[in-house]
């Protein structure tokens, strides 16, 4: 708790953790991923369904590095 407090004292009024696009894309790439191969498993398992939503995810990490080089996020 302590951690989060100093963090909090340090960073500018400005930064807003988790309310960029950057931060909601990622997450919701993600979590598509995952619903996806939960709905793998849970149908066999499907294997190239499985693989689709492993893809999706790495992806979801891709793009949610390059829109924050893109200077589209916050550090």
């Amino acid at each position: 708790m302590t951690d989060r407090a100093e963090r909090a004292a340090i960073a500018p009024a400005e930064y807003v953790s988790g309310r960029t696009g950057v931060a909601w894309t990622g997450e919701i790439m993600a979590a598509v991923a995952v619903m996806v191969g939960a709905a793998a498993l849970w149908l066999g398992p499907n294997w190239t369904l499985m693989w689709a939503a492993v893809v999706l995810l790495v992806l979801a990490v891709v793009t949610r590095a390059v829109l924050r080089r893109l200077g589209i996020g916050q550090f």
